[in-house]
């Protein structure tokens, strides 16, 4: 075993070198950066959108709701068809489907057909960042598995950074139009196909199918009895449950307490971009020096301590110091999160239990939106964030004792 000093000298020479030159974590990252216009494209403009099609402040989470709703039913799927017949079979077609349903918004004015589209765009996303986050448990290991699961999250915070304002700006031409920028996605998909090598065998049994199925689940079964991992793939609900509450109510508090435009909404939103893009390489850098347990607790308790102060926000600026702080904290979660899930999962059913991580996360979310709804109708944007910092202390908790 290599002790921290040396495995983090490791990290800081050779080793990231060799990591950001690999192809198909170039391509991971171009994945990982088109998969969030998902998330970032809609959010911004959800006043806008509620405008265009007539509905209101408490309606408008459905959109975020009708997109991760599929995923929490869907990625069990695509990870038992990946880990059966390989990681690209499920990748390209799952883009191609995330971009053709994305830029079909620009052609319809119901609310019923965005929440079909969204829903399309949900079921595609099952087969999408949880593969990437598979693909890359498969080439890297260790600290390099760290480092590579924070490049890969460092391209997420490109596009929060980027595409926030962007979809602003571009929703002054109308509700629609930046749904525009899900074109891009069919290029990803291109990449993808061209460059990027199938990272997992398939599986090979001779059994039928019911009995190769029962038995896969089995496996998958046996490796989530492990407590340590049963914590960490309950981890992706926490992430995905307070996570998504501040993706959706943070632009509409800064526009309805603070009077902000859609663009300084778009703004405050993009104050998560700098330390996504910054902070999760050094992942590996944590790992290495100290453990994935005791970064993971760190980070959770500077998530948990800005989301409480969001709501006490004097202003547009502080809103977004607070949402950057929030992401400070889920910036380092997320890569130490799911390299601990990848690096104790076995090879046979890695992409199984990886997606159990996000049927929690997308379990999360799905119910974040309405939930939080509810807190907000009933008692104001205060009690939405600190419920928010709540679950993160209890999260906490949880991951230290497992520690113990």
């Amino acid at each position: 075993m290599v002790d921290g000093d040396a495995e983090s000298e490791r990290m800081r020479s050779g080793s990231y070198r060799s990591v950001v030159t690999s192809p198909t974590l170039l391509a991971m990252m171009l994945v990982a950066f088109v998969v969030m216009f998902g998330y970032e494209v809609p959010a911004p403009i959800l006043s806008r959108i509620g405008e265009g099609v007539g509905i209101s402040d408490a309606e408008v989470g459905l959109v975020m709701t009708a997109f991760a709703v599929p995923g929490a039913v869907f990625v069990p799927v695509t990870g038992l068809l990946a880990d059966l017949y390989g990681r690209k079979h499920v990748l390209v077609p799952s883009l191609v489907l995330f971009a053709a349903s994305g830029l079909a918004v620009v052609a319809v004015d119901s609310f019923a057909v965005l929440l079909g589209l969204r829903a399309l765009q949900g079921l595609a996303f099952a087969g999408i960042l949880p593969i990437s986050v598979v693909v890359l448990g498969d080439a890297f290991e260790g600290s390099e598995g760290s480092a590579a699961q924070g490049f890969r999250t460092s391209a997420a915070g490109a596009a929060v950074t980027v595409v926030p304002p962007v979809a602003a700006l571009l929703a002054g031409y109308g509700w629609s139009v930046p749904f525009l920028l899900f074109g891009l996605v069919f290029l990803v998909a291109a990449v993808v196909l061209v460059v990027v090598p199938e990272t997992g065998e398939a599986l090979e049994t001779d059994a039928g199918v019911t009995e190769t199925l029962r038995g896969y689940a089995a496996g998958v079964r046996v490796e989530l009895a492990d407590r340590a991992l049963g914590v960490f793939v309950v981890g992706g609900f926490v992430r995905g449950f307070v996570r998504l509450a501040v993706l959706t109510f943070v632009p509409l508090f800064a526009v309805r307490s603070l009077d902000a435009s859609l663009v300084e909404a778009g703004f405050v939103l993009s104050a998560r971009g700098v330390a996504r893009l910054v902070l999760p390489p050094f992942a590996g850098v944590v790992t290495g020096r100290f453990s994935r347990r005791r970064g993971l607790s760190g980070a959770l308790a500077v998530g948990a301590a800005s989301c409480a102060l969001v709501p006490f926000a004097p202003g547009v600026l502080w809103a977004g110091v607070a949402v950057f702080g929030f992401t400070v904290g889920d910036a380092l979660v997320s890569p130490l999160l799911k390299d601990a899930v990848a690096s104790r999962a076995g090879d046979d059913h890695r992409a199984g239990v990886i997606n159990s991580m996000y049927v929690f996360q997308n379990g999360g979310e799905a119910v974040s939106p309405a939930l939080f709804g509810v807190v907000l109708a009933v008692g104001g944007f205060v009690p939405v964030f600190l419920l928010g910092a709540v679950v993160m202390v209890v999260y906490l908790l949880a991951v230290l004792l497992v520690g113990r």
